[in-house]
């Protein structure tokens, strides 16, 4: 549910013209940061609990790379796109319709149990 809200919050903000109240773009934008930051806890808690033993610094370290890369250049697409497609309201529907592609894929995936598989081998 967090990519769903994150990606119509980031649709909602490529509507914000300098004629919206502060307060509201504000607002927003506290709960787009709230939500686009509170996956994190319960995504390295879930990724050290299917990590083999002795390997936690491992998972979580290989799956925090791949994040940072996303934060890295996310934004650089984002800017390339808003400048190539001449305006940014498309950057923030591109990256909108990922994330939500994303969240809805994640949503309906049946739950794959790595512990179970690995007890099986």
């Amino acid at each position: 549910y967090c990519g769903i809200l994150m990606g119509a919050l980031t649709i909602l903000l490529s509507f914000v013209t300098s004629g919206w109240a502060e307060w509201l773009v504000l607002a927003i934008s506290f709960i787009l940061g709230i939500n686009s930051l509170g996956w994190s806890g319960v995504f390295f808690a879930q990724v050290a609990k299917a990590a083999p033993e002795g390997k936690v610094a491992e998972a979580t370290g290989g799956v925090d790379f791949f994040s940072f890369v996303g934060a890295i250049f996310v934004p650089m697409a984002f800017g390339f796109l808003g400048h190539h497609l001449g305006e940014f309201q498309t950057g923030f529907w591109i990256v909108s319709g990922v994330t939500i592609a994303a969240a809805l894929y994640l949503l309906f995936v049946p739950d794959i149990d790595p512990t179970s598989q690995a007890k099986k081998a």
